[in-house]
């Protein structure tokens, strides 16, 4: 007798579509597996992917945001290597921050403090439990916060900034965070920098029309994935004194 899953997919995918299936899925569930071994070196649980239904979060904008998954290191690694900062002076702020993968990636560099802004409290916890856990030879900031909030909620501090986006809600709610930032930044001028990784292009089009110098980034293909991300970095540059 054939399994029930199995019938539906030959009914809707054919002989040739289920095959394919099921390697695509024996692939990702192999990529997920080598993900993990960066939680293993680390102690922390920051790999798989989740979706947003299934984290019960109970918010007006939870349709708008995307999935959980972790970022890929190579690629906030590239952004964050090719910013001409001191990293002293700044704050990173990632905005989706699910488990804290960036956030812990982010800490190889001297920031002045790292913050995680989340809106489930199921991925906020997490996050909390690996910060306390978290443990690397190239951690440069210890100063890491992770804040459940709506990211449409949160208050940028007024200090230079570095704020990461991991194509973490649709553009809509992008468009409502960078008209906060652009507020934040007519009340108190300063530095201030947004990475962006992601291949969705309404959201990459939302960027490129925020009014602040963009340009993008040509990341290294992502084989754990096989896939490869885009990368942007905006600048607002602080009025001459």
């Amino acid at each position: 007798m054939i399994p029930r899953k199995l019938s539906r997919s030959l009914s809707n995918r054919g002989v040739v579509g289920t095959v394919r299936y099921g390697v695509d899925c024996m692939i990702a569930g192999s990529r997920w597996y080598l993900d993990s071994w960066y939680d293993l070196r680390h102690r922390v649980d920051t790999s798989g992917k989740i979706a947003i239904a299934d984290l019960g979060v109970n918010s007006e904008n939870s349709t708008a945001a995307t999935w959980y998954e972790p970022v890929p290191n190579s690629c906030i690694r590239q952004l964050l290597s090719g910013l001409p900062i001191s990293f002293e002076q700044y704050v990173f702020i990632d905005f989706g921050s699910g488990k804290g993968r960036a956030l812990f990636l982010a800490s190889d560099y001297p920031f002045r403090k790292l913050i995680g802004v989340e809106f489930s409290p199921e991925l906020h916890a997490i996050a909390r439990k690996n910060i306390d856990s978290y443990q690397s030879a190239r951690q440069r900031c210890f100063q890491i916060e992770s804040i459940c909030q709506d990211a449409v909620e949160f208050d940028l501090p007024p200090v230079p900034s570095v704020l990461f986006f991991y194509s973490p809600f649709n553009a809509a709610i992008l468009s409502r965070v960078l008209s906060h930032v652009r507020e934040s930044l007519v009340q108190y001028p300063r530095n201030l920098y947004i990475l962006y990784v992601g291949i969705l292009q309404d959201l990459i089009d939302v960027l490129q029309t925020a009014g602040l110098d963009c340009r993008e980034v040509p990341l290294r293909r992502d084989y754990l994935r096989g896939e490869t991300k885009r990368g942007f970095v905006l600048h607002h540059a602080a009025p001459s004194p």
